[in-house]
């Protein structure tokens, strides 16, 4: 996979794990009811909360926040951006990809379906990667088959 493929497809299993974290969470975030902010993890550093209905409607805002980009990935998770009202966004120190980095959306979208939906692309990013990897063996094999080269040491390689 290329990086731009690889990136979309870590920032839509972070945007999941957001948003099964916020299903999970919402009876707390209601029994507190102060907002989303109260589900950010304490280690957290950076916190924005962003009114989306407003940052949604307005050109540079949209331009700043990459709005469009978000978009996209809510679409991916068939959730129209007009259903978030509020989304919280958070950081830690450090951002790399193994980094604390995630965000809570609140909205009227239907949190089953988007598990469910969740679910099955990460099915089928698994099974799409081990596919890969075995046409990957398979041409090592065939390489190794017309080169006279032992088949255990041509999967190891």
């Amino acid at each position: 996979m290329n990086n731009l493929a690889t990136h979309r497809l870590t920032l839509l299993l972070r945007l999941s794990i957001c948003l099964l974290v916020f299903a999970c969470f919402t009876s707390v975030a209601k029994a507190q009811r102060g907002s989303a902010v109260a589900l950010v993890p304490q280690r957290a550093v950076a916190i924005a909360r962003l009114n989306w209905k407003l940052v949604r409607s307005d050109a540079q805002f949209r331009s700043m926040l990459n709005a469009n980009q978000l978009d996209r990935a809510l679409s991916d998770l068939n959730i129209n951006g007009s259903q978030i009202s509020e989304i919280v966004i958070f950081s830690g120190i450090n951002t790399s990809p193994n980094g604390l980095v995630g965000g809570i959306f609140e909205g009227s979208y239907d949190v089953g379906q988007v598990q469910s939906g969740a679910v099955a692309q990460s099915r089928d990013v698994c099974e799409s990667n081990v596919r890969r990897r075995q046409r990957q063996i398979e041409e090592r094999l065939c390489r190794a088959a017309r080169n006279g080269i032992a088949s255990e040491h041509a999967i190891a390689t």
